[in-house]
């Protein structure tokens, strides 16, 4: 979140770079300092990343009938 927002507010970057910085910098953090095996942390940023959009996408295709 620091390098996200850091690099919105101090570098001016647009936000989906920014994002996809913020996501480089947390995997080489998962992977070198925590010593997560690349496996797990790919999959846990497919993860993140399903988890994320899903309530995106559930707002743009939300179905029409109650539930």
């Amino acid at each position: 979140m620091v390098v996200l927002l850091g690099a919105i507010a101090w570098l001016k970057i647009r936000i989906h770079y920014a994002a996809l910085l913020g996501l480089g910098v947390a995997l080489v953090v998962a992977l070198l300092v925590y010593r997560m095996p690349p496996s797990a942390a790919f999959s846990a940023m497919i993860y993140g990343g399903a988890y994320g959009m899903f309530p995106i996408g559930w707002i743009i295709l939300k179905p029409d009938f109650p539930l």
